[in-house]
């Protein structure tokens, strides 16, 4: 917005009683003036935007005449040079012209007052402030009745967002209908408890801004100025009036009229109407603003005795609005006034006024569907604009991507970089289209459809841009940590993109909601109640999530474990915030609950740092002593030899006498990676025992049974009794034979101690214990 200088605002203030604008000094002190056959001609292209002049004495004609320049294209005026530089606010559509100009009827766009600051100092519309709402406010024309021209919000971010309101709530409409429906099935429901939160806010809203004499002005102002952007400031402006003798529908042009005449009274200072302190301490029940024979002499001298008064009261609801009184003469009011001049203001200019009053005017006067033709141009260009900047950020995100894959090596897929590039671009596009539409300053139904469905676009590609690179970066984490020796990150990369998606899809669903305008704490408020529901319906939700974090934390298991969880064995998968997944052996997939992971007992084979293998080695019966000695410890060499195996425990024995064999029992384990190795291994030691056993001549025994046919006998002869002279020589026998055999062993000379595992290959001996170098010389 273009301000005036300090110098220059107080020479306007010390000339403010005249009605007159101060010639700027020269340097020696006199007033710089110019040559009586020069003069300053102020043109505005735009019927919509005419610089205000100041008030020199060879302007009062031509403030006289500014209410009849309502018709054309174009309005200038001329101001004498005798004026002196004028005012910087309207510097830039000025141009200067021979004294022969003649002096054009024109207009001035008015300029009411907003509200006070927060310091008690008051300002007015058209000097950049802010409202009681924290609205940003600036001087700009009002599109209404050719006369009423009045300051609007200025069209910046909250600008573009008001003038969005419309569509925004009719998509708004479709969305909390489908939020509603399972409500409006039931009586008294959700969306009862909507309806009435939303009233209940309405209400709240209402009687704040009708609470007192300067807060209904400051309500009425503000909404006034907002009419053109935010259709429901239509009715926070008929909301003012005590229309108890008028019908509703003549609300709208009640005050719009009543807009008009404040806009020829004077700049509205807030300060001199009483707030809510000083209502309650004056006890006052109705204030009247106009006429004011102090502040409103020379209105009043020039227009005579008004047509009615303007006055708010006090109603019985304790709310204050312009009375039944006031109502009932607005429209003589208004037609007494339509003549006058309009209030000063300040010039707001524009990007479009920029473009206005640069272009020709068969571009800025012709319209086609009410849209100027510079402006359907202007849409063009930002429509090839957006999808000039979509490839360009398509093209160099590919080009980054690809130099971050060489930096991490890693491969990337090309058809996934394009499924994500895509919105990306997207996203892009729509905020140069969002942008650009606001500078182009449609001020049509077309621009309320275009805004509020570009902002739902941008929503929609930006949530999709975001979900698409979640997907990517985890591709790339999950890449780095399958070569990584740590199995915790094949767990957590999962669970954070998912994380990450969820907050994503919120934040969208947010956003969406603030770009349709729908107030999401009534809708949360009104959710506590079917929130005690939900919460009993998402307790086994909660559970598993507890149980995720429960396996994140003790890390029970990892992925690619083979695990037995109850009754389910098999292969992890893959964790996630609601239930694991396991891969079994016949290849099916099992789904456990993770609440079901806090309390089970999981048997995880993966985490065996040996795998056991028991098993028995049968052998002949014929086969001799130093043949079942030579075989078991060969069985022990391999083992001992093996790359995968145990070396500081294993088990080699002959064990048991069988039905058919002589069982050995082989008691090993094999330190391996996993089961496919395992597997391995086990064969490689199973060939070289057979090898082994062939070499030494041991046959393997099998189940058989032989079956001994005798011819019929005579009786037997009865034998012995028990305890006789047999018997004792047999136990005599047997016990010399087995004296015989245990004196020639060698732990009869030494206690054997108790067994020591060789860790390596045996070192070849000779009888007398030497080492052996040549094979043949030991055998």
């Amino acid at each position: 917005m273009l301000q005036k200088s300090s110098a220059e605002q107080k020479r306007a203030k010390s000339h403010a009683s005249a009605g007159g604008w101060a010639p700027s000094p020269s340097k020696s002190g006199s007033p710089k003036t110019r040559a009586s056959d020069e003069n300053w001609v102020w043109t505005c292209r735009s019927p919509k935007r005419i610089c205000l002049a100041p008030g020199a004495s060879g302007l009062r004609e031509a403030r006289a005449r500014w209410a009849r320049a309502v018709a054309g294209t174009s309005a200038r005026v001329t101001l004498p040079a005798s004026a002196g530089k004028p005012p910087r606010a309207c510097q830039r559509s000025m141009r200067r012209a021979p004294a022969t100009t003649r002096t054009s009827p024109a207009r001035r766009a008015t300029r009411l007052p907003a509200a006070k600051r927060k310091t008690g100092r008051s300002h007015r519309l058209g000097e950049s402030g802010t409202d009681h709402l924290g609205t940003r406010i600036g001087a700009e024309e009002y599109r209404g009745a050719p006369l009423d021209r009045c300051a609007q919000l200025p069209r910046g971010r909250r600008g573009g967002k008001l003038r969005g309101a419309m569509i925004r709530r009719r998509w708004l409409s479709l969305f909390l209908v489908a939020l509603a429906l399972p409500s409006w099935s039931q009586e008294g429901g959700l969306g009862q408890e909507l309806t009435e939160a939303r009233e209940a806010q309405r209400a709240e809203t209402r009687a704040r801004q009708l609470a007192s004499p300067r807060a209904t002005m400051e309500g009425f102002l503000v909404a006034m100025n907002q009419v053109w952007d935010e259709p429901r400031a239509w009715d926070r402006a008929v909301a003012s009036l005590d229309l108890s003798q008028h019908p509703e529908a003549d609300g709208r042009e009640l005050v719009r009229q009543l807009y008009a005449v404040l806009n020829r009274i004077e700049l509205v200072d807030l300060a001199t109407l009483p707030d809510t302190a000083e209502v309650n301490s004056g006890g006052l029940s109705e204030w009247r603003w106009f006429p004011d024979r102090r502040r409103h002499r020379r209105l009043l001298d020039r227009l005579g005795q008004p047509a009615g008064p303007i006055v708010l009261r006090q109603g019985a609801d304790g709310l204050w609005r312009f009375d039944a009184q006031t109502v009932e003469g607005i429209p003589a009011l208004h037609a007494q006034m339509v003549e006058l001049p309009l209030v000063a203001g300040r010039e707001l200019l524009t990007l479009g006024d920029w473009i206005e009053a640069r272009l020709p005017s068969s571009l800025t006067d012709a319209r086609f569907l009410t849209v100027k033709l510079w402006q359907w141009l202007a849409l063009f260009g930002v429509i090839l604009l957006g999808l000039i900047v979509d490839l360009f950020a398509r093209i160099l995100l590919r080009l980054t991507s690809r130099r971050l894959a060489e930096r991490m090596k890693s491969r990337e897929d090309p058809e996934q970089l394009r499924r994500t590039l895509r919105p990306i671009g997207l996203t892009a596009a729509a905020m140069v289209w969002l942008l650009a539409l606001r500078l182009v300053e449609l001020q049509t139904t077309l621009a309320l459809i275009l805004g509020g469905a570009l902002q739902v676009f941008l929503v929609l590609s930006g949530t999709l841009s975001a979900w698409r690179l979640i997907d990517l970066v985890a591709g790339l984490a999950m890449a780095k940590a399958e070569v990584t020796d740590s199995k915790i990150d094949d767990i957590l990369v999962p669970l954070v993109s998912r994380a990450v998606k969820l907050f994503v899809a919120t934040m969208g669903i947010v956003y969406a909601a603030d770009a349709l305008d729908v107030p999401i704490t009534p809708l949360l408020a009104s959710l506590t109640v079917a929130g005690v529901g939900f919460s009993f319906a998402a307790k086994d939700t909660v559970e598993n999530f507890f149980g995720s974090i429960a396996v994140i934390l003790d890390r029970p298991f990892d992925i690619g474990d083979w695990v037995v969880i109850d009754d389910a064995e098999g292969i992890v998968e893959a964790v996630g915030f609601r239930s694991t997944r396991i891969r079994t052996f016949y290849n099916s997939q099992i789904t456990v609950p993770n609440s079901n992971l806090v309390r089970a007992r999981v048997d995880n084979y993966g985490r065996r740092r040996y795998r056991r293998w028991k098993t028995t080695l049968g052998l002949q019966y014929d086969t001799p002593p130093d043949k079942l000695v030579a075989f078991t410890e060969g069985v022990r060499e391999l083992i001992r030899s093996h790359p995968y195996t145990r070396k500081d425990y294993y088990q080699v024995w002959c064990n048991e006498f069988g039905a058919s064999s002589l069982d050995v029992m082989l008691y090993m384990f094999f330190e391996v990676p996993d089961w496919n190795t395992e597997l391995r291994e086990r064969e490689r030691l199973f060939l070289d025992i057979v090898r082994l056993a062939n070499q030494l001549g041991v046959e393997f025994a099998f189940p058989t049974q032989t079956v001994h046919l005798f011819p019929g006998e005579p009786t037997p002869e009865p034998g012995p009794l028990p305890g006789s002279s047999t018997d004792r020589n047999a136990e005599r026998e047997g016990i010399r034979t087995a004296q015989h055999l245990m004196a020639e062993q060698p732990w009869r000379r030494e206690r054997p101690g108790p067994v020591v595992f060789n860790t390596g290959p045996t070192e070849l001996l000779d009888d007398a214990g030497n080492p052996v170098e040549d094979e043949t010389a030991k055998e």
